[in-house]
């Protein structure tokens, strides 16, 4: 009984044994687990760029739309009754092709008037001129005689004094010279009045000049013509109507089409800046493998309800790509903005939350930057990549394009190497 008993104690003797060794094996396994868990992890492998500011032209990509600008509407100033129509409703037109006569006898003799008028002047002014050329050379024989008379006077006096003249023939002298005084004053007075004349007639000439001028439009425009090429949409008057100023028929106009695109609020007031300062805005249609060259002319005043931004109206550069689309088509178009100076292009797979980039210091470890992004674009194909300014220059260092979890500053990596 005593043996088994204590081949039994024996047993768990050596049962506890073998258990504790089994649990320090455990615990020292374990420990070196968590030594090398609280190691920081290296050798993450990243792909860099090399970053270096330059100017860098952001490219707006928006969603738009080509529609028919608004029709011509055609008036008149004129009263009168149409005398003739000559197109219809449906009908083509060229620039230039006759629309519609208003009755003309009236306009034409206000400006046979008018002209009868101008030349009555242009006459009298011609008239006062060659009466003041006249009177201008009558004056200075007038003064010649004047002078010479002034002469014998003189003469005559020291002979008289002498008493070799006899004293009535003094009294001639002196009559004779106060009588060439006097028609040299009347032909001065006279010139004076003349130039007086000249200058009322010539003032009365200017205004007849624009009545004959305005009459002349007016009975020109009493024939109607189309402004351009296009199609007639409405005609709202009839032969024999009166003309009442309304208008009287629009035309949609023939491959004047424009584009028109929502520009986010973000970028309003730059292009508002820039539109008033003359500069151009150029831009490109993207349909299929095709590039359509436009141009941003104005921003529309009204914001459409619900919508962040102002409508921009482009207009083409060569108005025959117009030809390619149709009313209410929709399409991609690419706008170049202004440049951005001292900014750096960058990969979208490079940007994190809060725009922050990393870049690699001298141990290859991480260092967080705050960016402010300018825009995208799209030098390198049709991938946008990110236009991006900083506070700091990130000039000569290696910017993180690989995109990993839960980036950190100081946090380890290996550059990218082709050799491995």
């Amino acid at each position: 009984m005593q043996q088994k008993d204590f081949k039994m104690q024996c047993l768990w003797a050596g049962g506890v044994l073998v258990g504790l060794v089994c649990l320090t094996v455990f615990l020292f396994y374990n420990q070196q687990q968590v030594k090398q868990s609280d190691n920081p992890v290296r050798g993450i492998v990243v792909e860099t760029s090399q970053m270096m500011a330059s100017a860098n032209r952001p490219v707006l990509s928006m969603y738009g739309y080509v529609v028919v600008p608004k029709a011509l509407e055609i008036s008149s100033p004129l009263l009168g009754d149409v005398e003739k129509i000559e197109v219809g409703p449906g009908q083509s037109v060229k620039k230039g092709q006759l629309l519609i006569g208003i009755e003309s006898s009236e306009y034409d003799r206000k400006y046979r008037e008018a002209l009868a008028e101008y030349k009555s002047v242009c006459a009298q002014i011609k008239g006062e001129k060659r009466a003041s050329k006249i009177n201008q050379e009558a004056l200075e024989q007038e003064k010649s005689l004047f002078q010479l008379s002034k002469k014998r006077l003189v003469r005559q006096k020291k002979l008289a004094e002498q008493g070799a003249v006899a004293q009535i023939i003094l009294e001639n002298s002196q009559k004779e010279y106060q009588q060439h005084g006097l028609e040299v004053n009347k032909r001065q007075a006279l010139l004076a009045k003349h130039e007086s004349t000249i200058e009322i007639l010539q003032a009365t000439q200017k205004s007849l000049a624009i009545r004959v001028e305005r009459a002349k439009d007016d009975l020109d425009s009493t024939n109607i013509y189309s402004p351009v090429d296009g199609i007639v949409s409405d005609v709202n008057i009839s032969l024999g109507g009166r003309i009442d100023s309304k208008s009287l028929i629009r035309i949609i106009p023939d491959g004047q089409y424009e584009m028109r695109a929502q520009i986010p609020a973000k970028y309003t007031g730059m292009i508002k800046e820039v539109l008033e300062n003359n500069q151009v805005l150029s831009g490109k249609i993207i349909l299929d493998s095709t590039q359509v060259p436009v141009r941003l002319e104005k921003l529309l005043p009204v914001v459409e309800d619900g919508q962040m931004g102002q409508q921009g109206v482009f207009t083409f550069v060569e108005q025959s790509d117009s030809e390619m689309f149709a009313h209410k088509m929709p399409v991609l178009v690419r706008l170049a903005l202004p440049e951005v100076e001292n900014s750096y292009v960058v990969a979208q797979s490079a940007l994190y939350p809060d725009n922050t980039v990393y870049v690699l210091d001298e141990s290859s470890s991480l260092k967080a930057v705050k960016v402010e992004r300018k825009g995208f674009s799209y030098q390198g194909g049709d991938e946008p990549m990110l236009i991006v300014t900083t506070s700091e220059s990130l000039d000569q260092q290696d910017l993180m394009l690989t995109h990993i979890p839960n980036p950190i500053s100081g946090l380890a990596v290996e550059k990218y190497s082709e050799d491995g």
